[in-house]
């Protein structure tokens, strides 16, 4: 049987290690990284033409959402996060990765970001 090393924050209680036993794996979950909450002032998201969302974690962070600009987010994960707070992005790639995302944003050429 193989076996796969998962080092995503969640460990066991993240949907990818499920999703891998599902398919016969054997998941051994050991977080590797931990995220801590910061505070920070907020700037006032409607100056800005786009909002790139880069994690579920980063829409969670965000207190005044406002559809004013055009969003975007890095995968269908974050998308869904940015939906249920009754955001809709326009951007969402198929991969869920930076470069995916980066390549998708149509030309941001002097467009506030």
């Amino acid at each position: 049987m193989t076996a796969i090393l998962v080092t995503r924050p969640d460990g066991n209680a993240d949907p990818l290690v499920g999703a891998l036993e599902a398919a016969g794996y054997r998941v051994h979950a050991v977080p590797t990284v931990a995220t801590q909450w910061l505070e920070f002032d907020q700037p006032d998201l409607s100056r800005y033409d786009w909002i790139v969302v880069t994690s579920v974690t980063g829409a969670a962070a965000l207190t005044d959402l406002s559809p004013v600009p055009q969003w975007a987010a890095v995968g269908h994960a974050t998308a869904r996060a940015l939906r249920a707070r009754e955001i809709e992005p326009a951007v969402v790639p198929e991969e869920s990765n930076g470069l995916a995302l980066a390549n998708s944003l149509p030309d941001v050429h002097g467009k506030r970001v």
